[in-house]
């Protein structure tokens, strides 16, 4: 490609959308993927980004393969990390995860560094010898253009080398904001654990998605069969 072919060519636009209950998004008594997928049919035309190429990585793979089920003239392409639309086996971590975040208890008051250390001190006694779970991020990437290929943006904290257990909790621990002198998890952990079983399963379909889709899975992922 030449010069004044490069400066042509158009920039794909990139959008990563924190679910309801996660990140910047309003927290929510509903959970379930039906929800999760009204949101995004709601939101991507409203935006005018459709159709759009779509990654889901976890729960928001799951919200991304009901969106592309239901609505398919949506979704250009479908792209699903290290998940699969059939329910998640009971040896996932998630709802040990929940229980030890909802138990940590942080006075008032304290610096952000002594906040994250009780917090983790507290999350130790649990999450010990642990396999790490995808089911921490929860979001759904779009990426629209003609041309170009998907490019998330998110990266994960850097965790890389450190011992399993601590990665965890690491990952963890960047759910645990302040909010007005108080730190909490900013995940909605009562929805979470109100809806877990919702969460694990995936909605019986019977449409199907005809666009490209692409399935990426890491070699000992357990969620992908």
């Amino acid at each position: 490609m030449d010069a004044c072919a490069a400066l042509s060519h158009p920039t794909p636009q990139v959008l990563t959308v924190d679910a309801r209950n996660h990140g910047d998004s309003p927290h929510s008594s509903d959970m379930s993927y039906e929800a999760m997928s009204q949101d995004l049919q709601d939101l991507l035309p409203q935006l005018d980004l459709v159709p759009c190429v779509l990654i889901g990585h976890s729960m928001g793979g799951k919200t991304a393969m009901l969106l592309a089920l239901q609505r398919p003239e949506l979704v250009e392409r479908l792209i699903a990390v290290d998940i699969s639309p059939v329910e998640t086996t009971s040896s996932s971590d998630f709802p040990t995860y929940m229980a030890a975040m909802r138990a940590i208890d942080i006075p008032d008051e304290v610096s952000r560094s002594c906040a994250r250390k009780l917090a983790d001190e507290q999350l130790s006694t649990v999450i010990q010898v642990m396999h790490p779970s995808p089911w921490i991020v929860l979001w759904v990437g779009t990426h629209q253009g003609k041309s170009g290929s998907p490019t998330p943006h998110r990266q994960l904290p850097p965790t890389a080398g450190l011992p399993q257990d601590m990665a965890v909790r690491q990952f963890l621990l960047t759910n645990l904001v302040e909010v007005d002198g108080r730190f909490v998890w900013r995940v909605n952990l009562d929805a979470l654990a109100q809806h877990v079983d919702k969460i694990m399963a995936f909605p019986p379909q019977q449409e199907s998605y005809p666009g490209p889709t692409l399935f990426l899975l890491g070699g000992n992922s357990q969620f992908v069969p």
